[in-house]
């Protein structure tokens, strides 16, 4: 189909001159004429991209279609149109065109039509046969973008069915053989770039300096070295990352001043400030670029290039799914781009910052985009075109499986194919937008939400790069002016700022010249915004076009934001994160991520988050996030969500089973716990559970005639089995289970019988597994009667009368009759026989007629009993089991007891004594053995119970755990005594305790009285426990004494430090302050009284005319032992770090050092003295003097040392054996004989190491061994 007619006027061009393609003008003429695809490869600087377009008018090419030249991005696509357009002369502006996303500038007469491959691709989605060309230019095909190799398999595809078509692929560099390999060996044109030489100078980093010097710091070296022998030509510096390049540029400025001109380059760079880089300088030019400068962008007048050998290149991880920007070494084609641009104009140098080792280890070529990118929205094209699957598409180099399967993966979480991988209509509709497929989703949603207005604008915003502008030299400006956009809940709402406060100015009637400087008071970039608005208005077009976009857009009941916030979360489902601590989140699929620091939600981190950008520096970073709740995801997640249940249980209150369902999504509980109905989960085992919990046990709401029948039945059988102790009398819960089984099955066939076979399992399950389903199938029957049970059903045996009566309802004790329950539990501590008894007889009961229990469980009583006797009276008493009987027959139950009865009968029959202590402990008696006590408050409450007797009666005799705290007869016992704001003056008499009554009993009740400090006074209180009273009177003794020599107290805590100390004594123990503190403490406590039991008022006055008027007399003798012991300790350590000074490198000190620490910080710990003990004062200077002796001794001969310890290991690990038990278990005769023993051990230490300085008592291991005898009788 002819487009154009050729215009007959129109001139052959020729090459430019000067340019090395003109060399093979005329083969590349001739090869484009005989040839369906060529390969040219021409170094920076040919002209290719100039030329070739011409090169296919030369060659008849563009005279009924165009010729397509592609280019990676807008920037080049528009200078170099208008570079051939110039070229081609008068006619150039008509025959030469451009076409970026949203601009297009071709008109009818249009020949050469430069295009970035991203409109390319997207005009084959409108016309996959591309039928507008006769002729494609691929140029920069070495960069391997997505987009290429998307363009690249197209053609492949294309060539066949279009045989006239032409296709020139062209880069500077390029793995030519690859290409041709993958078009068919087509031929392969090179052409070479000026003949300029390039000096390459390798300058690695020596090893040894490696992580001293940072890359900044190795450019700014090479460039002064450079500027040292010519301050005159021009460098290129190639660094990685914008950060850098800045820093590089702030210490080149000032270094340089006014004799060169220093400038950044890199793609967020101010178009102003690029323009910069193009002009001529009177001095020397410093040029900091990234990788920007290796083939997009020409810097004229280059006789140096520095090349770092690093990039920051965009990869995707398949793996975390995010974009990351690490830093990479380049390729060996890169470092060659990069050397090239010195040898431009004049021989050049290339400064390389790495070996050439390095160099040639490096890869030939940079990755391929697809095999480091996510191939979601490649895929979705291929579905929207028809193209097939992705896996028989002919790309240059195939993606991954991997790869392919994450694709897959996103288009299925955003909606775009369904579970069978088809594509959806949403994926159909999302197909047709040219947007990132997950923005596509959230455009889509945004229609339902009632917020299409405002997230086209966020859409938009993310197609291009952030508007908002930060000058190096003017960053703290750029961030005042960008926080009043901020919005502290969301990043996105930010961009919704920024879009209504721009428009607000278009709409006030500004001019151009009025926004650029709006635009610039902002920091924001007026070329972005108004690219910003052309891409929201051509997605409004195409919405407004679309079918599925009606104009009537749905309004909804949210608030706006959550609406915006829903619909951007449709789109990035996968970057929703969690809050752990600080910025730091879990992602999806247990990702890390933090929170990026210029977000607007740093500083309140919510919950939860999403975010449209991760992207990996030094940490993975969430970049555009937004505060979210997470119903929202489960609403917009659907079946991606995974639900999991657990703990399937019956409730009675509801009436149902119910469950715990956990709904995840990605690994990110959505819903931790939520009660859940279960039998729409599972209906069967919802029935099981509701026949075994419910049915079974009779555990429903309502009481159903049925159940109570059947409730009285079972309570029956198992009374009788309790009574016996036997399991074979009742049937078991399976038997019960099944007879519930069988007869719900016949309710179910009449309650679902009249369903229509279609709606079977639509309308619920179709069983009984409620009590809903149960109510309404009894309705329905009219009768109860199916689900009621037989005594027969439940029965398997029945107990004979005479089996029966020996386990009784009641018993009869000193007149009363006791009622008795059963229950066979073994192992339970409720198992056998239990005795209610009422609290007000409690106390005229005596345990022996306990002994007896019931005449069915006597028997086994007795024996157990004889078996438990020791060995020498058991073996006269053989056969046990015909002895135990004889026993029970001549047994009469008596007051006296079992125990004592047995004791009587066995000398009576056998001549046998047997004594009290002989028989076991009731701890070592099976507790069904034991007759066990409910104690019964006056409404039959039962409010205490055991096994002991005794310690019921003791317990109700002092009601500390049974009597009413308000009740009025304790409430007189408390007005009466309890006083408030005492001083140790006008304090009354305190009486060991008081008695009073309480309760309608008139129980008697014992309490303590004791004194209590509170807040700024003391006071006196009543305690029910004397332990209690007596530990609160310390202090309030203590507070007493402290209020009456408050003066004397205030001079002493000034000066309580003993003078003299060393500053190695204050750092010791935890500074002068703290060691004070510590002092002034132990000093009260011990010259305040250390009361042990409830001192009275003349106990108190004595001590306070003791202490008046010599509070510091006293403390004086205790402040000089102190002061004795810290000197000491202090030449302990000294000697201790002396030895460890010395003994680096004897292995046989290691434990020795050990040894002594640990016995420094025993005898003298970081708090002292505020715990220590004041009758072992005197002695500590000792024992640390010793710890000194024995340090020296160990420098000198440490196996010796080693042998003298070995003398004190027994008895330490006896020491450690008496403390073991918890402090709670320990008795007051047991803490004293540990102490004692302690000391002991500290004076055999003593004698061991620095016998020299004698000991306060005689020791010897026999000693010890026999205090360590009497200790072990008490543990």
């Amino acid at each position: 189909m002819r487009i154009r007619v050729p215009d007959s006027k129109f001139r052959i061009p020729n090459c430019f001159p000067g340019l090395p393609i003109c060399s093979v003008w005329d083969d590349l003429v001739s090869a484009v004429r005989e040839n369906q695809v060529i390969i040219v490869s021409g170094e920076t600087g040919s002209g290719k991209s100039t030329q070739l377009p011409k090169i296919c008018l030369a060659a008849g090419r563009g005279a009924y279609r165009k010729i397509a030249c592609t280019q990676p991005r807008r920037v080049a696509a528009v200078t170099v149109a208008a570079r051939v357009a110039e070229e081609l002369g008068l006619h150039g502006s008509r025959l030469v065109g451009y076409k970026i996303r949203f601009r297009d500038s071709t008109g009818p007469e249009t020949r050469i039509k430069f295009v970035t491959d991203g409109m390319l691709l997207a005009e084959a989605q409108q016309d996959p046969r591309l039928r507008e060309y006769d002729t494609i230019i691929v140029d920069e095909a070495h960069e391997r973008s997505l987009n290429i190799d998307f363009l690249l398999g197209i053609l492949r595809r294309l060539l066949p069915a279009r045989p006239e078509l032409k296709v020139i692929i062209t880069s500077a560099t390029m793995d030519t053989a690859h290409f041709r390999q993958a078009f068919g060996k087509v031929p392969v044109i090179e052409i070479a770039g000026r003949g300029y030489p390039v000096e390459i100078r390798y300058k690695p980093t020596e090893q040894d300096e490696e992580s001293d010097i940072t890359t900044v710091e190795k450019v700014i070296f090479a460039t002064e070295e450079i500027r040292g022998k010519d301050p005159f030509g021009d460098i290129l510096v190639f660094l990685p990352t914008e950060r850098e390049i800045l820093e590089a540029v702030k210490i080149l400025r000032a270094g340089c001043k006014d004799e060169a001109l220093v400038l950044p380059m890199y793609g967020r760079l101010a178009a102003s400030d690029q323009k910069r880089i193009f002009r001529p300088a009177p001095v020397q030019k410093i040029i900091v670029a990234t990788n920007i400068a290796e083939t997009s962008i020409t810097v004229p007048g280059i006789k140096y290039v520095i090349d770092s050998g690093l990039a920051r290149i965009a990869r995707y991880s398949v793996r975390s799914r995010t974009k990351a920007l690490p830093i990479t070494p380049i390729s060996r084609a890169s470092a060659d781009q990069r050397a090239g641009r010195a040898g431009r104009v004049q021989a050049g140098v290339c400064v390389r910052l790495y070996s050439e080792e390095d160099y040639l280890d490096r890869p030939q070529y940079t990755l391929p985009e697809i095999r480091r990118s996510n191939l979601a929205e490649v895929i979705l094209r291929l579905y929207a075109m028809n193209l097939g699957p992705v896996e028989g598409f002919p790309f240059v180099d195939a993606p991954s499986p991997q790869a392919v399967k994450e694709g897959f993966t996103t288009l299925r979480e955003l909606g775009a194919l369904d579970a069978a991988g088809r594509l959806t209509r949403t994926g159909r509709i999302m197909a047709g937008l040219p947007l990132d497929p997950r923005i596509s989703r959230m455009i889509l949603q945004a229609r339902h939400e009632g917020a299409l207005k405002e997230v086209v604008i966020i859409a938009s915003a993310m197609s291009i790069q952030d508007p908002r502008e930060r000058p190096a030299e003017k960053e703290s400006q750029a961030d005042q002016a960008h926080n009043s956009f901020k919005d502290p809940s969301s990043d996105l709402l930010t961009f919704i700022k920024i879009w209504n406060a721009y428009h607000r100015e278009l709409k006030a009637g500004r001019s151009r010249n009025r926004m650029r400087k709006y635009c610039r008071e902002n920091f924001l970039s007026y070329n972005r915004m108004q690219e910003w608005k052309d891409i929201h208005d051509q997605i409004m077009d195409i919405i407004q076009e679309s079918k599925d976009f009606p104009l009537a857009i749905k309004t909804s009941d949210h608030p706006i934001n959550r609406s915006i916030h829903c619909s951007v979360l449709s789109g990035f489902l996968g970057q929703i994160a969690l809050k752990q601590e600080g910025s730091r989140y879990i992602a999806a699929r247990g990702r890390e991520i933090f929170l990026f620091p210029g977000s607007s939600l740093y500083k309140k981190c919510p919950k939860w988050i999403v975010a449209t950008e991760l992207v990996r520096t030094s940490r993975l970073f969430a970049r555009t996030a937004a505060a979210i709740e997470p119903e929202w995801i489960e609403k917009l997640a659907g079946d991606l969500c995974r639900h999991t249940y657990s703990g399937p249980h019956w409730e009675k209150r509801r009436g149902e089973v119910m469950a715990w369902e956990r709904v995840t999504l990605f690994g990110l509980p959505i819903v931790e716990r939520r009660i859940v109905r279960y039998g729409g989960v599972d209906p069967a085992e919802s029935r099981e559970i509701f026949i075994r919990q419910a049915l079974v046990p009779g555990e429903l709401k309502k009481k159903y005639p049925f159940l109570v029948h059947n409730m009285e039945l079972i309570s029956e059988a198992q009374d009788l089995e309790d009574r016996t102790r036997r399991r074979d009398i009742m049937v078991d819960e399976e038997t019960l289970y099944s007879l519930y089984d069988s007869r719900l099955r016949e309710l179910e066939k009449m309650l679902f019988k009249d369903r229509p076979q279609r709606e079977r399992g639509t309308r619920g399950p179709e069983v009984i597994c409620n009590e809903r389903s149960l109510a309404r199938a009894l309705r329905i029957s009219g009768s109860d009667a199916p689900l009621c049970l037989a005594r027969e059903d439940l029965l398997r045996s029945i107990p004979d009368t005479d089996v029966l009566v020996q386990f009784p309802g009641h018993i009869e004790v000193s007149g009363h009759r006791l009622s008795l329950s059963y229950r066979f539990c073994p192992g339970d501590e409720t198992d056998g026989v239990t005795v209610k008894i009422p609290s007000g007889i409690l106390a005229t009961l005596s345990p022996e007629p306990f002994e007896w229990l019931v005449p069915g469980l006597l028997q086994e009583k007795i024996t157990y009993l004889l078996k438990s006797l020791p060995r020498q009276i058991r073996k006269n008493l053989v056969p046990i089991s015909r002895v135990a009987e004889n026993m029970g027959k001549g047994l009469k139950k008596t007051e006296k007891g079992l125990l004592r009865s047995l004791q009587e009968e066995l000398f009576r029959q056998y001549g046998i004594r047997v004594e009290r202590k002989m028989w076991p402990s009731p701890e070592d008696i099976p507790p069904h053995l034991l007759m066990r006590f409910d104690v019964l408050d006056q409404n039959g409450k039962v409010i205490d119970s055991g096994c002991d007797l005794n310690r019921l009666q003791e317990t109700w005799k002092r009601t500390a755990s049974i009597f009413n705290q308000n009740d009025p007869e304790w409430l007189k016992i408390k007005a009466r005594w309890e006083v408030s704001g005492l001083n140790l003056k006008d304090l009354p008499d305190i009486p060991s305790s008081v008695t009073g009554s309480s309760g309608d009993r008139k129980s008697p009740v014992q309490a303590f009285p004791g004194l209590v400090a509170e807040d700024n006074s003391v006071c006196i209180r009543l305690f029910l426990n004397q332990d209690e009273a007596v530990s609160e009177t310390r202090q309030g003794a203590s507070r007493l004494l402290a209020d009456y020599l408050g003066k004397e107290l205030g001079y002493l805590k000034r000066n309580c430090t003993p003078c003299g100390l060393s500053q190695e004594v204050y750092m010791s123990f935890g500074g002068k302050r703290k060691l004070g503190q510590s002092i002034y403490a132990f000093l009260c406590r011990e010259l305040l009284g250390t009361w042990k039991q409830i001192p009275s008022r003349s106990d108190l006055l004595n001590r306070a005319r003791e202490l008046e008027g010599k509070v510091f007399q006293q403390a004086g003798p205790i402040i000089q032992l102190l002061k004795e012991v810290f000197e000491a300790h202090i030449t302990a350590k000294q000697e201790i770090r002396r030895l460890q000074n010395t003994a680096i490198n004897r292995k046989s000190c290691s434990q020795i050092l050990k040894d002594l620490e640990a016995e420094l910080i025993r005898l003298t710990p970081p708090h002292f003295p505020e715990n220590a003990r004041l009758d072992r004062l005197s002695d500590l200077p000792r024992y640390l003097n010793a710890l000194a002796v024995r340090t020296q001794r160990a420098y000198v001969d440490p196996m010796k040392d080693r042998k003298k310890a070995s003398r004190l290991e027994p008895f330490l690990l006896c020491l450690n054996e008496a403390k073991n038990p918890l402090d709670a278990k320990r008795t007051k005769e047991l803490t004293e004989e540990i102490e004692q023993f302690e000391t002991l051990i500290d004076e055999y230490r003593v004698s061991v190491f620095a016998p020299e300085l004698g000991t306060a008592i005689s020791v010897s291991p026999k000693r010890l061994s026999d205090a360590w005898e009497r200790l072990r009788t008490l543990l």
